[in-house]
């Protein structure tokens, strides 16, 4: 590579150049850092090869959301959404999933109220796993039939069943997302290659960042669904499989909590007592309240990928590699749990680390 990068002075063994990374380091998570995207891609892709030549196989999956960037040839299979081949099932009668990762990830991408988080729980238990809608639009609909049924306050109630519509309508026009939803009695070709060891590209570049950050949660619940876990990764030989996001800006933008908390402030004894009076806020109350109209879609998919990518992809032994232009506008997760930090430096020399 043409372009030199090193331990940033921040993490352990700073001033280290990247080729000389050990086999124990090489396998954590990395945090890159450039303003040129093609850089880090280089980088990112040259790490890869790096691990390849030392560790036993594992699987690969590189989520692409740069149009400028093309599937290496080495790569077993490129999938793109509305692509034939590629769905990304929100359920499988293949096993047990995760009740609680579920509601989490869905309730998440769907910017839905805390509340109906329970409301989904309950749908989920309802269902074996044979019973489950085909479509996620049929468990959407359960969700609305439930509430209905089994009513809030008026108001509250209202809200939440506005909030489910408006999910519905969303699958509804997107008849793209909602065959990409749908149920599977089988694995998805990708997540086949992935278990069988293989380096798979997802291409989401042509996708609205909207539907990209639909996407990937469930992707992540696929991962996760179909992967070993291995506990505690002390003997880092089992390494799974790695999954690189550059573009991580895009993604996992910074949630300004502070802005949200001073506008709250500006009227909390208000606030403070209409939760007492009514137990709870409205979505609609906590967008006035907060300042934000895509507060809670911001604030859940933050908690979603700090639980999903802090533990989840840990005690199942998958690697993050991660690219940002700017590490400051990213969740603060990210850098906290990147063991390894790589910068453009050109006053570090290959002299500094004996």
């Amino acid at each position: 590579m043409e372009v030199n990068f090193f331990v940033d002075r921040l993490w352990k063994n700073w001033g280290r150049p990247y080729e000389l990374l050990t086999n124990h380091d090489i396998i954590k998570n990395v945090l890159i850092e450039s303003e040129n995207s093609g850089e880090r891609y280089n980088l990112m892709i040259d790490l890869l090869t790096q691990m390849e030549k030392r560790l036993p196989p594992f699987s690969t999956l590189y989520i692409n959301l740069n149009p400028k960037v093309e599937c290496p040839e080495t790569f077993a299979a490129k999938f793109t959404y509305s692509s034939l081949d590629f769905n990304v099932p929100y359920i499988h009668d293949l096993g047990d999933d995760s009740r609680d990762r579920f509601s989490k990830c869905f309730n998440a991408i769907f910017n839905f109220h805390p509340e109906l988080q329970i409301i989904m729980e309950i749908i989920y238990s309802n269902c074996t796993q044979r019973e489950f809608p085909t479509s996620i639009i049929g468990f959407l609909e359960l969700m609305y039939a439930y509430l209905e049924d089994k009513p809030y306050d008026n108001e509250f109630t209202k809200s939440l069943l506005n909030n489910i519509k408006e999910a519905i309508d969303l699958c509804e026009n997107d008849n793209t997302l909602e065959q990409t939803f749908r149920a599977s009695t089988s694995l998805p070709d990708w997540v086949a290659l992935w278990k069988n060891k293989q380096k798979v590209w997802i291409d989401l570049s042509g996708c609205k960042p909207l539907i990209q950050k639909m996407l990937i949660p469930v992707i992540f619940l696929n991962l996760l669904r179909f992967t070993d876990h291995y506990g505690p990764p002390e003997n880092y030989w089992h390494l799974n499989g790695v999954v690189i996001i550059n573009e991580a800006e895009k993604l996992f933008a910074l949630v300004p909590w502070e802005r949200y908390k001073a506008r709250y402030n500006q009227r909390r004894r208000h606030w403070e007592l209409l939760k007492y009076q009514k137990l709870f806020l409205t979505k609609e109350q906590m967008v006035e309240a907060y300042g934000e109209p895509s507060i809670l879609f911001k604030s859940q998919l933050e908690t979603y990928y700090r639980d999903v990518l802090a533990d989840e992809f840990r005690f199942r032994n998958i690697t993050l590699f991660t690219g940002t232009s700017d590490e400051k506008t990213i969740q603060n997760f990210i850098t906290d749990f990147s063991q390894v930090k790589l910068v453009k430096n050109d006053f570090i020399g290959h002299n500094t680390f004996n």
